[in-house]
């Protein structure tokens, strides 16, 4: 441990404890003057912000050769401090906080060498931020750790971060990580990309700052300053996706905005691979240009023979089946593919004979390469194919284009009509639509008349086949009339009814006959099928009741009345209505076909008693 006594030489400049077994430090700011601290080669395991408080002068601190594994975020970003020179290498840190990395005064070296540092943190009391302003100049040695790649920015709460980089960079910082296993990918090129209008800050030699790529194998010991930054090109800067379709591999190349699904060596089955697009770009959903990808795919040489949709199809932007065996595209295939813009489609060189959808017309002609294919052609597809063809102006003769007729194997711009039975199959198609139009003009006609005369024929039918069959039923006559006309409810009730009697009719009248407390719905139903004839007293007043007891006689009257030809309907006209008062074309018809008396004629009961 220090010795107690270390604050009674307060103007002491210089204090070397190297080399001993010290594992605690205590607060130095006691000592005024001090302006080198030699702590190296120690036991010490924690560094507190505490520690070195309160020291103004420019000083320098070794650190070095220790056991520290814990530095507390802003322990050398404090305000009271001024510091020259720091030495925290040989240690044992794993997580970097950049508040003492990035000072706020000017400095010359700060080493973090050998140690295990994989991340960074920014955590202090009083965090970095971006407005803040840094020394102007510094040099920091990162050499011989365990950094893969650059700092996520927007987990150090700096946005997208690249604004922070190039500040920093303006600052003049020089940053050292010679033998870390630096992984040149997605993520590099993302930065690089952002920083390239602040390239000429890279003038430094790169190759002794050990600006080098470890990862991946085709690019090891490859300089980023001068491979990339300089030549600004980035397209071998790529990221493997790891949930990729079987027998396939896949990579974000993010400078060319593209994911690239190559399966094109070992994939060996006839449809297009499934894969879900949200897992497989999982691992770089926090790269900037994401939003802006597509999707490449390519299968070129394999075996495809069907071509169908894909959930993936959105995110697609090119297809390569050139050289495969496609035959079978299905409709809703070009459907989902005409949603997607800029999609373009390679069939070059198919192996196939391909039977093509009309839905192809949805796509534009210059965006379906179509060289050297064979087509299954007929008179329909070389119709509509030719003029979406001639949409862009294509050249048939170059594409190469083949037909298939039967057995045949013509150059698309050498078949003709004749070939293709056009002619033939047109005049068929001719005779084939005459008779099916004749057919429907006469089905629209029966329909038309039925709906408008149909009424009449049912009564016609039933004038010729009348036959009654007094044994079947229960009663003779349902009596329905307006029971809230009290003139006719007289009538009905004092003469009326007791000269039906007279002829040993047996009737029935809902508002005499009805089982107290019955539904009444169900006991006309059930009276109605056991009466053979029904005789409705037309008034004036059942035109204007629309949903009234006698409305609901009359339909169910009329749906057995056409329904068996064992029911009859007769109308007495007690109030004299012309045929323009009825509503009901039906009623109409009855009173047409004779189905009524008035109740003036002079003969009135004459005609009732023939009737029933």
């Amino acid at each position: 441990m220090l010795p107690e006594n270390l604050c009674d030489f307060p103007f002491t400049v210089l204090i070397n404890f190297t080399n001993n077994k010290i594992e605690t430090l205590k607060n130095f700011s006691c000592v005024k003057k001090l302006a080198f601290l030699d702590l190296s080669h120690n036991r010490i395991k924690n560094i507190c912000k505490s520690f070195f408080h309160g020291l103004p002068l420019p000083w320098n601190v070794n650190l070095s050769f220790n056991h520290i594994s814990f530095l507390e975020p802003g322990t050398f970003n404090d305000e009271t401090l001024s510091l020259n020179n720091l030495d925290v290498s040989h240690n044992s840190i794993l997580v970097l906080d950049i508040s003492n990395l990035l000072l706020s005064k000017t400095f010359c070296n700060i080493s973090y060498a050998d140690n295990k540092i994989t991340s960074f943190t920014n955590k202090a009391e009083k965090p970095i931020k971006y407005e803040d302003k840094f020394s102007d100049v510094g040099f920091l040695d990162l050499s011989f750790n365990n950094i893969q790649s650059i700092p996520n920015f927007e987990e150090l709460n700096f946005g997208k971060g690249y604004g922070f980089l190039g500040k920093v960079v303006f600052n003049r910082f020089i940053f050292q990580v010679i033998s870390n296993p630096i992984v040149c990918d997605c993520f590099l090129e993302e930065m690089l990309w952002n920083i390239r209008n602040v390239r000429h800050t890279f003038k430094t030699d790169s190759d002794f700052l050990g600006y080098t790529c470890s990862y991946p194998v085709n690019l090891q010991n490859v300089s980023i300053v001068k491979s990339f930054v300089y030549n600004n090109t980035f397209d071998e800067l790529v990221c493997k996706l790891p949930k990729c379709p079987r027998q396939c591999k896949c990579v974000f190349q993010s400078s060319q905005l593209r994911i690239i699904i190559d399966c094109t060596e070992i994939f060996n089955e006839n449809v297009l691979p499934t894969f879900n697009y949200t897992d497989m770009v999982q691992s770089v959903k926090g790269h900037s240009k994401l939003s802006e990808t597509t999707v490449h795919l390519l299968l070129s040489g394999r075996q495809i023979e069907i071509l169908d949709k894909r959930n993936y199809f959105l995110n697609l932007s090119y297809l390569d089946l050139s050289n495969n065996k496609v035959e079978t595209i299905k409709e809703s295939t070009f459907l989902e593919l005409s949603r997607v813009p800029n999609i373009k489609l390679n069939f070059t060189g198919n192996h196939g004979v391909l039977k093509l959808p009309k839905g192809l017309q949805l796509l534009n002609p210059n965006s379906v390469i179509l060289n050297n294919v064979t087509i299954a052609c007929d008179c329909e597809l070389i119709s509509w194919f030719m003029q979406w063809l001639n949409s862009r102006e294509i050249d048939l003769k170059r594409l190469g284009v083949t037909c298939k007729v039967n057995s045949y194997f013509i150059p698309m711009q050498n078949v003709t009509d004749s070939d293709l039975l056009c002619n033939q199959d047109q005049n068929q198609n001719f005779s084939l639509v005459f008779v099916i139009g004749g057919f429907l003009i006469f089905l629209v006609i029966i329909f038309f008349v039925y709906s408008k005369y149909g009424h009449y024929y049912f009564l016609f039918r039933k004038c010729l086949s009348k036959s009654k069959q007094y044994s079947n039923f229960k009663y003779d006559v349902y009596i329905s009339i307006d029971e809230e006309n009290d003139e006719v409810l007289r009538y009905v009730g004092t003469k009326f009814l007791p000269m039906i009697e007279n002829l040993n009719l047996k009737t029935f009248m809902l508002a005499r006959d009805s089982e107290v407390g019955g539904v009444m719905e169900e006991c006309m139903i059930e009276s109605m099928r056991m009466s053979r004839t029904y005789l409705f007293f037309l008034t004036s007043t059942v035109l204007t009741k629309y949903e009234s007891v006698f409305v609901r006689e009359w339909k169910h009257a009329w749906n057995n009345f056409i329904s068996n030809n064992k029911h009859d309907i007769f109308f007495i006209n007690f109030d004299l209505l012309r045929l323009k008062d009825l509503n009901d074309k039906n009623m109409k018809a009855c009173m047409i076909f004779g189905k009524s008396v008035n109740f003036s004629d002079f003969d009135f009961e004459d005609k009732v008693r023939k009737s029933l």
